[in-house]
């Protein structure tokens, strides 16, 4: 699914509010790191920060999670 800034969904019991972006350029690659909002029964669960690196020709896509 896509989702704007501010916008949020639906996802296994869980509400998944999308943040926003932020990209960052570091010395030898430029990174872009979302920002989400987790929630469930409105109490918010935590936040997730997936990043995706760019360096050379192919970008690498880090997922972020929380156990327990």
């Amino acid at each position: 699914m896509t989702l704007r800034p501010g916008e949020a969904a639906e996802l296994a019991g869980y509400r998944v509010r999308f943040d926003g972006l932020t990209a960052v350029e570091e010395s030898n690659h430029f990174k872009v790191i979302g920002a989400f909002t987790v929630s469930n029964g409105g109490r918010s669960a935590c936040c997730a920060r997936p990043r995706i690196l760019s360096a050379e020709q192919s970008p690498i896509a880090y997922v972020d999670y929380r156990l327990g």
